[in-house]
């Protein structure tokens, strides 16, 4: 077993519960239709996942309200939305790291599972979820709780964020590598989530929307069937296991 196997196996479920819970929904099959099922799962998962963000956003325009309650509920719920918010941001990332490479190497003809259209239109929803979801994430760490959880002492940021909509003008602004310099991360875990996002936001925009552009307006004739696929397998005594320690992790940060 390799270092990426070691990864995708054991580590990236503990970094996001949601990309384990996506493979084992791509990963259903029945006798017919299969495909088309999968299909249905991955596209339902996609729009699922941009209206939770929509929704986490709504619940954060009224966060000043209850965000100096130190209650274990309240630190709970904190949790459970930034494990969450960073859980999809995490899976999106890697989820179309992994197709990328595959549809590089394997150039499959379109009606092998998802067309490249429609995989466009996946990574479209995606790229708005993750400028909703690090401008939550942003937001919640310049709230009184996520100082105190975070231990962060002085202002992460330079401008003070007073609301979410300030959080998500700057979340698009660094998504899109605009920078206008107005809002710019001061602490350690800002400086890294905002490093982390235009690595994730590049990525998309640049590599992923390129190739799938790219290979829906390739000839058929020109493409070869799909000879293999990534795949990481995992027993599910070790998936049990992951789901006992996220479990103690977000009940830990709850607490502290």
């Amino acid at each position: 077993m390799n270092i990426s196997s070691l990864f995708f196996i054991y580590l990236l479920p503990l970094l996001s519960p949601t990309y384990l819970i996506g493979e084992h929904k791509k990963s259903i099959k029945k006798k017919k239709k299969s495909e088309e099922l999968r299909k249905k799962i991955i596209k339902n998962l996609n729009t699922l996942y941009l209206s939770l963000a929509v929704v986490i956003t709504s619940i954060f325009i009224i966060w000043p309200h209850w965000s100096e309650n130190s209650h274990f509920g309240i630190r709970l719920i904190y949790s459970l939305i930034l494990y969450y918010l960073f859980s999809r941001i995490v899976e999106i990332f890697f989820a179309f790291l992994i197709d990328s490479i595959d549809k590089m190497k394997n150039k499959p003809l379109e009606h092998k599972g998802l067309t490249y259209s429609e995989r466009y239109m996946l990574a479209l929803r995606s790229y708005l979820e993750l400028i909703l979801n690090y401008g939550i994430i942003f937001y919640a760490i310049d709230t009184d709780l996520g100082r105190y959880i975070f231990a962060v002492v002085k202002n992460p940021f330079k401008s003070e964020i007073s609301n979410i909509f300030e959080s998500l003008y700057f979340s698009a602004n660094n998504m899109t590598l605009l920078g206008y310099g107005d809002i710019y991360p001061t602490h350690l875990i800002t400086q890294f989530l905002a490093v982390f996002q235009v690595i994730t936001g590049a990525f998309l925009l640049i590599v992923t929307f390129t190739i799938y552009v790219t290979l829906n307006f390739t000839d058929n004739d020109s493409l070869k069937p799909k000879k293999r696929k990534l795949k990481f397998e995992r027993e599910k005594t070790v998936v049990i296991i992951q789901v006992i320690i996220i479990l103690i992790l977000i009940i830990t940060i709850s607490i502290i």
